[in-house]
Formats: C-alpha cells, structure tokens, sequence
C-alpha cells in the first residue's frame, strides 16, 4: 500500500460484485467494494476521503452526508460540506430498551426522529462498560394510549437482550411499606408501567443498607393509581420500614441501562481547502432525512433537499434563499428615521399583509439623483 504525507492511499477498485460491509477490507477480493464514509468529490473523477487521524468537522462523531466543490470569484477552492451532527436529547421519560432493537421514549419533542437518520447511544452492559453507538433508524411507532411516547425501532439486533442478575436503579422512587405483601412506589405520571416492570420479576429492596429480593407476584402490578404503582409481593414478607429509614429500590432488567441518547440534525459548514479550515458561514437546524442536492447556477452554489428552504452559497455568504417579489404600491412617504426608521405607502387591492413577517427583509429602491438600493427588515 502506498504512503504518502501520514495517509495511506486506497487504491478502489470497480465493484462488479456489490458491495460488503461485513468483511474487514483487507480481506475483500478486488472485485467488490467496501463504504468509505465521508468521501469528498472533486473535479475530474477525484475524490478526498476523510480517513485517519484528519477531520472535516471540529466535532470528530460528526458525519459528512454530502460534499459540494466550490471556487469564488478570487479563485479559492471550497467544500460547502451538508455534515449530520448530534444534540442530546434531554427532555423525556420513560426512556428503555424493551427488546433487542427497540427502544421506547416519551417527550415533547418525539418529532426530532425520522425514519432513515442515525441515532446516537450510550448505554451500560452487564459488565459496567459504555461507549458512543450509532444507530440507524428503521421505523417510528406511536404507542397506543400514551402521547408522545414512541417506539424507536432500529435496523440491527443492536442490544442484548435476556440478562442475568442485571438490575437497574429505579429513580427516586419513595418506597412505602404496606403491608407483609405488598408496597408502593412513586413515579411520573406518564410513567408506562409494562416498559420496566413484569410478572415473575425481582425487586431489590435495600432499607438502611440491608437488601432483600423480592419476587412480584402474578398479576402483582397494580398502576391504576396515577402517579403511584403498588407490587403484590410472591415469595417473602416485605420487611418493615418507614419514612425514617434510607430506602432504594433495583429492578432486575431484561436489557441494559440506557444513559444518554442523541438525535441527529443537519447543519452546513464550508471548509477553505487551502487552509484546511472552516470559514464563518453555518447554516443549522437542517433536515437529515434527506439526500442533499447542489447545482452551480448564476456565481451561486444552489443547495436544496426536498424538505428545507432553497439555500445559496456565493463564495462569502451561506443563507437561505428568499425570492424577491415586486409589490404594486404608491405613494410612498418617509415617515422617519432613527430610533423607528418608517415609511408608509398605499397598497391596491392585491396587497397581502400576510407576507410581512417580522424579521423578514424587504428591498426598497430609491431613486433620486443617484439610485440608492437598501435591504430593510419588517417589524
């Protein structure tokens, strides 16, 4: 394999046999092809591929969905990347893996996942160990009778399933003792019950330093009580406690601890191939369940992608694009300038102030002895 300035070159063969992501790459024969992420086209065939210890993203997790070549009227080459990055998800509850590649999660904010992007996790195994996954997404599923709770069903058997002795700290819940049989517990009143707890199951008890398993009885879960779940205890007397005494409470689990989740947004950055850095210009808050396009088109990169507004790149400015349509008015009048800078002019008949948003711009040509042209916002 060739070397050269720190990378090893990748000679890429045609793949007249498909592609095969399961073999490491040293072992393919030459005649299929292995998914290099994050390749960057360049004129006349070539391309650059993120590899190694270089980045095109100051977050390294981050991942280049599309690349556009670009030159500016001074000549400078650029690469307007569309990048996929990963917020943390921090408002919900009922957060669980319930089965080898499901997960299930409550919010506001449930929209933020579509089918087709990637999803970011940590989670804790059997042995105590967590590291950043990806995921992608296969499918999005309401769950009957609970709003805005979903189940999030991803491509592969991600998660193990069927653990042994795994038990998971339930949160804050205030155990009250009963009876010899049975006790409750406090919890959200979204709480979905069935998502941690299950007959057969055992319940680690700890009052004061002192554990005991117990065992939920069949039929032993009773949530009819917003707020508030009360166990039927099967094998042995619940011990005796009160509000005085340190109290916690595990739940043998069936899959491992969810710790963090991240959703996947776009954003647009573009990078100054000279220098190998990225300029100013971001544009955020893109789609992802998206494949973004690019034409070249009147000294401006055009970007679109069939869910957000029409972008434009022009070798300084990232914006998005908004069309300029001329108003039939009259009788224009300067109304004043510093603090509140108004005018006023009389619309006809087809005037739709709806158009008007606040923050939006408008462009108002002046002629005098010489013409003056001046980009204003609406408020």
């Amino acid at each position: 394999m060739i070397h050269e300035g720190g990378y090893d070159i990748i000679e890429l063969f045609s793949a007249s046999k498909g592609m095969n992501q399961n073999i490491a790459p040293a072992l393919l024969k030459q005649d299929y092809s292995y998914y290099i992420e994050n390749m960057m086209p360049q004129s006349l065939g070539e391309g650059q591929v993120r590899y190694g210890t270089s980045e095109f993203s100051h977050v390294p997790t981050d991942k280049i969905i599309a690349a556009f070549p670009f030159s500016s009227e001074s000549g400078a080459k650029q690469q307007v990347l569309y990048m996929n990055g990963f917020a943390n998800f921090a408002v919900y509850t009922n957060f669980r893996i319930i089965s080898s590649n499901v997960i299930r999660i409550t919010s506001p904010d449930i929209a933020l996942f579509k089918p087709d992007t990637l999803l970011k996790l940590n989670y804790i195994d059997l042995n105590g160990i967590s590291s950043d996954l990806f995921y992608r997404i296969k499918s999005i599923t309401s769950v009957q009778d609970h709003d805005d709770t979903i189940d999030i069903e991803l491509e592969d058997n991600s998660f193990p399933d069927n653990l042994v002795d795994f038990y998971i700290e339930a949160v804050d819940p205030d155990p009250q003792y009963i009876d010899d049989s049975h006790f409750s517990i406090t919890v959200p009143d979204d709480f979905i019950a069935e998502s941690y707890y299950f007959d057969g199951q055992i319940l680690e008890l700890t009052i004061d330093g002192l554990s005991t398993d117990l065992l939920i009885a069949p039929n032993g879960i009773n949530a009819a009580v917003q707020g508030q779940i009360t166990f039927t205890i099967l094998n042995q007397n619940v011990p005796l406690f009160d509000d005085g005494k340190e109290r916690l409470l595990d739940y043998q689990s069936r899959t491992p601890e969810l710790n963090t989740l991240f959703n996947s947004y776009g954003y647009i950055k573009v990078l100054d191939v000279a220098t190998n850095s990225f300029l100013a210009a971001t544009l955020d808050g893109l789609s992802v369940a998206c494949v973004p396009r690019a034409e070249y088109f009147a000294k401006n990169l055009w970007i679109y992608n069939g869910v957000d507004d029409v972008m434009t790149w022009d070798g300084a400015t990232l914006e998005v694009y908004e069309e300029q349509i001329k108003e039939r008015a009259g009788s224009f009048n300067w109304i004043d300038a510093e603090p509140n800078r108004n005018f006023s002019f009389i619309p006809d008949a087809s005037f739709d102030i709806a158009k008007y948003a606040v923050g939006k711009s408008i462009r108002l040509v002046i002629i005098h002895l010489n013409a003056i042209l001046q980009d204003l916002t609406t408020t």
